[in-house]
């Protein structure tokens, strides 16, 4: 029914194939299942902040409080241009060894002054944001305790040579953690079995407008099998499946996961349980028509075998800057369709290592993905490093009907990024634009087995440009890569069309990228076998579209005609 259930929902039992055991809605209700708890001010301190009694602490950088259900600020030092965690308005520091940061706006002539504050920033390659807490000060310079900082740890050159040790912007970073740092209306901080808070502009918070995360699940399904979630919406924490045939539908999750501190600047889900919105480790699982927004690590975590992720919109994520995608694809035969991924933290769909002897043969078919890269550097709207995409049947990953745009940031920024010692990758009938200071495509060395065929690029740059190939000390395949000059890709009927698009597409500005007639790209490509679906006239066209085809759309409301995308609820079959 209607309510705030300020509960984890965990399952007790497994249904069946003929008899799921399902949590839904009742009809016309809109039930909330909330990680937080609703807190009631006892005091005003004396310097004006409000002081409210707690009986729990999550961690360094892992709790958070809300009014009204936005959150807001940790007390941090310099303060915060928004409560949005997007827009970390960090400052510019220099790093100086592995160790040691300053920066003009830590400067203070009190020697400690900022020991035992955290430090949440990133180094000049800037792939992963890092942190660590502060040992000491002095001046304008903060000590790192080793023991503390997170991995990878940037701010010097990792390998000696490595000519790709800036990636644009330099390095920047905040502090958080001290009382001394409240100081601005928004501000909180949580001591010793309190919280104190500095209230926004406005009226004093009414009985239920004050909140703060106290539970890290709202969904823990366990190990159970053929559960399905639908309809309910789900605030201040994540969901987790780790059994088979299970469904999760129609679902809004809103600030699953928070974190600001963690071991691991690579990790999906900063290493931590709870660090993905959603994350499917069983079988034969799917993720469908949910919205999922604002959370620390990456949207939705695809594990496992046979999982399934579509029609789902998935926006402003992983704004910890750890290597969580908006949807990540760690596992084998995952399905990623019909879904839009926009403003993430680093890259849209990221492909990672799923448990050693998986293989992928994923399909990422029809999703519309933009924006990436607004807290990391060096980063795709679509990004592959060190994989094998092959699948059990030797069959490629395919990368297809997707569109991939607005990705300005400076280069490194590709649209589809294939990444160093990345193989056996089908990417086809994708249309790439609006990323103006790298290749639409780029395929760094080594490479092989990468097949590149019907994309429709434009202001962009070519594909296969601004090669990088990396140290062998990288080499995730050393029986396979056996040499860093190992690089191949076979590149056919692809239309690049540089900074002006109208003059061979109908009306690009309007997300019609089909051929004008008379266009030179019609009937100017060549037959591909296994790739040529649809051949209208003498040839095949270049780029995504065929003239007097049928037009597809990509997007969690996007359509193709041809093959209809029939999401059957009454069941808890994955539609091929």
């Amino acid at each position: 029914m209607d309510g705030v259930y300020r509960e984890v929902l965990q399952i007790a039992h497994t249904g069946t194939s003929e008899k799921p055991v399902t949590f839904t809605a009742a009809r016309g209700a809109k039930p909330v299942i909330s990680g937080l708890d609703a807190l009631a001010p006892t005091r005003t301190a004396a310097d004006g902040s409000l002081e409210i009694p707690v009986t729990w602490d999550l961690g360094a950088g892992r709790n958070q409080l809300f009014l009204n259900g936005a959150p807001l600020t940790e007390a941090r030092h310099p303060n915060a241009p928004s409560n949005n965690p997007m827009e970390p308005g960090w400052t510019s520091v220099e790093f100086d060894g592995l160790e040691r940061v300053s920066a003009e706006a830590f400067r203070n002539p009190r020697p400690d002054h900022w020991k035992g504050a955290w430090f949440f920033g990133q180094g000049d390659k800037g792939w992963a944001v890092q942190c660590a807490r502060v040992q000491s000060s002095s001046g304008d310079a903060l000590v790192f305790d080793p023991g503390t900082r997170s991995s990878p740890w940037f701010g010097v050159n990792e390998k000696k040579g490595d000519r790709q040790s800036k990636h644009g912007g330099g390095s920047s970073g905040y502090l958080f953690g001290l009382p001394s740092m409240l100081d601005a209306p928004g501000e909180w901080i949580w001591q010793d079995r309190a919280v104190r808070l500095i209230l926004p502009a406005g009226k004093p918070p009414r009985p239920g407008e004050l909140e703060a995360k106290r539970r890290v699940w709202t969904v823990d399904l366990g190990k159970h099998d053929h559960i399905v979630i639908r309809g309910l919406t789900l605030v201040g924490g994540a969901v987790r499946v780790q059994g088979d045939h299970n469904l999760i539908e129609n679902c809004k999750l809103r600030h699953a996961s928070h974190f600001l501190v963690f071991s691991r600047g690579y990790s999906q889900d900063g290493g931590l349980p709870e660090g993905a919105a959603i994350s499917l480790t069983g079988k034969n699982n799917k993720v469908a028509h949910c919205h999922v927004s604002m959370t620390a690590g990456c949207g939705i975590l695809v594990r496992g075998q046979h999982n399934e992720v579509t029609r789902c919109l998935v926006e402003d994520i992983n704004y910890a800057g750890t290597y969580g995608g908006g949807i990540t694809v760690a596992g084998g035969d995952a399905r990623v369709t019909f879904n839009t991924v926009r403003r993430t933290g680093r890259d849209c769909i990221h492909f990672a290592k799923g448990r050693p002897g998986d293989q992928m043969g994923a399909r990422i078919l029809f999703n519309d993905c933009s924006f990436p890269g607004r807290i990391c550097k060096d980063v795709g709207i679509l990004y592959v490093f060190g994989m094998d995409g092959s699948s059990a049947a030797n069959a490629k990953t395919r990368i297809a009907y997707n569109w991939f745009h607005n990705h300005p940031a400076p280069r490194p920024s590709p649209g589809i990024y294939l990444d160093n010692y990345t193989r056996n990758f089908l990417i086809d009938h994708n249309v790439v634009w609006n990323v103006p200071n790298d290749a639409g495509i780029r395929v760094n060395g080594p490479s092989a087995d990468c097949d590149i065929y019907h994309n429709t690029l434009f202001r962009t740059h070519g594909i296969g440009t601004f090669t990088y190939r990396r140290f062998e000390t990288d080499n995730p395949e050393p029986t396979f890569w056996t040499g860093k000059d190992h690089y191949s890709f076979d590149s056919r009927n692809n239309l690049h069309l540089d900074g002006d698009p109208a003059l061979q597409l109908t009306a690009p500005d309007r997300f019609d990228f089909t051929l004008k007639a008379g266009a030179a790209a019609i009937d100017a490509g060549k037959i591909i076998p296994g790739i040529e679906t649809e051949v209208i006239g003498k040839a095949p066209d270049l780029g995504a579209f065929e003239h007097g085809g049928v037009p597809w759309k990509p997007g969690h409301q996007g359509h193709h005609p041809g093959q209809p995308v029939v999401l059957k609820k009454s069941t808890l079959e994955i539609v091929r």
